[in-house]
């Protein structure tokens, strides 16, 4: 199960660096005009959806 931790511990850490991300960022259009901080929250989105489908597999 170590490697479930390592997955788990990859959406905790993407969670993190989106809230980290989004620290400047007061509104949606903010949000949506900042390419740069859209790009990179979208990025984390994508690591936890590939860290939650690896994890399911697992314990599955």
């Amino acid at each position: 199960m170590e490697k479930g931790k390592k997955y788990l511990s990859d959406v905790l850490a993407a969670i993190e660096l989106i809230d980290v991300f989004l620290l400047p960022i007061t509104n949606f259009q903010s949000y949506q005009c900042v390419l740069k901080t859209n790009s990179a929250v979208e990025r984390q989105l994508g690591i936890i959806g590939e860290a939650i489908n690896k994890y399911r597999k697992l314990v599955d």
